[in-house]
């Protein structure tokens, strides 16, 4: 007696319960549930395809610009990093978009662009009130005009 795979096999531990076929689990209604559910088609994937990596360069830009920004707001120093943030950034785009199905990682792109060039901003209005107050202080702007400092006692 000879009894196919697919109708009913007897597992080791199982008892007296059959199994069922391979793939056939779509087949299989559980209680309280609709009834069975239908395969994908030949040809067709469920869900979405996989993304694809995110560009290295992405990743830099926005981690640039974050350090340019929060630093900048915090010891001024680092904001000298935000016009490096925005190139990067930029390039990484244009990257993305000549093969997008080869990189992802576009929002982190933009994301740290445009936090290179609002650090940029920032360092050239720092760059510029630095100047002024340098232009001023040499024209004799922050003298007193000639009062006395000496105290008669």
């Amino acid at each position: 007696m000879s009894v196919s795979a697919v109708d009913t096999e007897q597992q080791p531990d199982s008892g007296d319960e059959p199994t069922r076929a391979p793939g056939s689990d779509w087949l299989s209604k559980s209680p309280g549930q609709p009834g069975p559910a239908y395969p994908p088609a030949p040809g067709y994937y469920v869900g979405f395809p996989p993304r694809p990596p995110d560009h290295p360069r992405s990743t830099t830009a926005l981690v640039l610009g974050l350090v340019a920004l929060v630093g900048g707001w915090v010891c001024g120093l680092p904001i000298v990093v935000g016009p490096f943030a925005w190139v990067i950034g930029a390039n990484a785009r244009k990257e993305i978009d000549a093969n997008p199905q080869a990189y992802g990682g576009r929002g982190q792109a933009t994301a740290g662009m445009v936090m290179g060039i609002i650090a940029t901003v920032m360092l050239i209005l720092a760059l510029v009130s630095i100047a002024v107050l340098v232009a001023i202080g040499l024209s004799g702007g922050f003298d007193d005009g000639g009062a006395s400092t000496t105290y008669n006692a």
